[in-house]
């Protein structure tokens, strides 16, 4: 992992920390977004699992924050999310990975009844952050390959939203003409 990918990482996961304290999922969705966007720049794998870890972790605030046992859930999250923070300062790459493992498996088996919809969640996000990283000019087979994801599914989604009809401003041929002289002094 590049140094500047995991000082980004650890950066989110300080950020992520109070969030949860606070039951926040409007917050953990505007940290995956930014999250996503230095995703978007360095398509790496680290900074893709963090932010739908975050997005699936918003999801679940979201829905299940009244749910019995919730509270120890996210004092266990946020325990991983210290350690894994600690890991990638001490640039334990390796342990960083597993740790990210358990935190994921950790998120999948929240608990029995939410389980399937925990499955659902992440596939969900997978395909919403695939879109977001097509949004930010990423190629669709590149965002579907670095999820995990099909490109028909990650189409599909796209073709739903409006991400695939945005048209730039058009520009007369004039100012164009113009902008090219003032490029080359002519």
């Amino acid at each position: 992992m590049l140094d500047y990918i995991r000082k980004n990482i650890v950066k989110q996961i300080k950020r992520a920390i109070p969030i949860l304290r606070k039951k926040d999922s409007f917050a953990l969705k505007e940290l995956s977004d930014r999250t996503i966007h230095s995703a978007s720049v360095y398509q790496d794998q680290s900074s893709l699992v963090f932010a739908l870890t975050i997005y699936s972790l918003s999801k679940i605030v979201e829905r299940c924050s009244d749910s019995a046992g919730f509270d120890s859930f996210i004092d266990r999250i946020i325990k991983y999310l210290e350690d894994s923070r600690d890991l990638l300062l001490m640039d334990k790459i390796d342990d960083y990975k597993i740790k990210r493992s358990s935190l994921l498996k950790s998120i999948s088996q929240m608990d029995r009844k939410f389980s399937i919809y925990v499955e659902e969640v992440i596939d969900k996000a997978k395909i919403k952050k695939g879109s977001k990283l097509y949004e930010h000019g990423v190629s669709i087979r590149r965002a579907a390959d670095l999820l995990g994801i099909s490109q028909w599914e990650l189409m599909n989604y796209v073709g739903k939203t409006e991400i695939s009809e945005y048209k730039a401003p058009a520009v007369s041929v004039k100012n164009r003409l113009a902008y090219a002289r003032k490029i080359f002094n002519i």
